[in-house]
């Protein structure tokens, strides 16, 4: 090793840089963004989960409609948060409204949406006519675990119901590692879900940059190391000549 670390054949210094990469490359990723988490968005009677599971895939997973057209199963006076799926190439299950959806694990740096959150309140009156706050909170259905450092969501309103004159924010963005967190939305009085409020929620996940540093000094290493090599030995004559 000493042999190697003083001077040594470029070639088993290399392999050495190479080796350091793998290691770090594995640690990175056993570091890396969660296979499994939960959180929802509360209302009154119905709140919707969303995240994801290691076993689950994007598009539908097996889940049961809460409701479904034409009625959409409303029995309960108060307000609903759901995700609403109609059966297509995306979604192999039936057309309705859902209490969960589920997606598969996000990549390091990726992100990913959940479209078609409705939001309407059933033989209720909020305290603010025309508007209500919906909570953010973590759900623990699966170990308790909770979305890592550095998560960020970004929920932004698709729908504003009509009649609803809304004056707030269209639009927020917000730390998803922060529990119970309350966003002010339009509300409406509806039976059907698709004609209340709709909005979606883009989740990005933390690049990774100290990772990414490291690996790309020790690669950037190598490559001068080559260079500074390479130049030593060039001949000195006239077309080796170093200027």
């Amino acid at each position: 090793m000493k042999h190697l670390l003083q001077g040594g054949n470029f070639r088993y210094r290399m392999a050495l840089v190479a080796l350091a990469l793998v290691v770090l490359a594995q640690i990175a990723a056993s570091a890396g963004t969660p296979d499994h988490w939960c959180v929802h968005f509360g209302a009154y009677n119905q709140a919707n989960s969303l995240g994801v599971y290691p076993t689950t895939h994007d598009g539908w997973n097996g889940q049961s409609p809460v409701g479904q057209p034409p009625d959409w199963g409303i029995n309960y006076n108060g307000m609903y948060t759901v995700l609403y799926r109609e059966h297509n190439a995306d979604w192999a299950g039936p057309t309705g409204i859902y209490a969960e959806v589920y997606a598969a694990p996000i990549p390091w740096g990726g992100n990913k949406t959940w479209w078609d959150i409705c939001l309407w309140s059933h033989n209720y009156t909020p305290p603010t006519p025309g508007q209500i706050a919906v909570r953010y909170s973590f759900y623990g259905g699966y170990d308790n675990e909770d979305p890592p450092e550095g998560y960020w969501g970004h929920l932004v309103i698709d729908q504003v119901p009509d009649g609803v004159i809304w004056t707030g924010p269209m639009n927020y963005w917000f730390d998803m590692t922060v529990n119970n967190q309350y966003f002010l939305m339009p509300l409406a009085e509806e039976t059907n879900p698709l004609l209340g409020t709709r909005f979606h929620l883009t989740v990005y996940t933390p690049e990774p940059s100290s990772a990414a540093a490291i690996l790309a000094g020790l690669a950037g290493f190598g490559a001068g190391r080559r260079v500074r090599l390479f130049r030593a030995r060039r001949p000195c004559g006239a077309r080796g000549r170093r200027t």
